[in-house]
């Protein structure tokens, strides 16, 4: 959920040490995207959340936003 109110709805596992985590397809500005998070090298201390976007149907995927968590002391 946004801080509009809008929301979508995920689904996926834990796989190869990560997570994947992606929408069902849905049209935005007339094309037919998924979206999906994506948590990766997770360790005790840090992880990498990539969200990203396809626009055909899951074979490829765009990098929208990279973060890398990590905790302080």
């Amino acid at each position: 959920m946004d801080n509009q109110g809008s929301y979508l709805l995920v689904s996926g596992c834990f796989e190869a040490g990560g997570m994947a985590l992606a929408s069902e397809p849905r049209e935005l500005q007339g094309k037919q995207v998924v979206m999906r998070m994506v948590f990766s090298d997770i360790g005790e201390r840090a992880l990498r959340w990539r969200w990203q976007r396809s626009e055909d149907e899951g074979e490829s995927w765009n990098d929208l936003w990279t973060i890398r968590y990590q905790r302080t002391a």
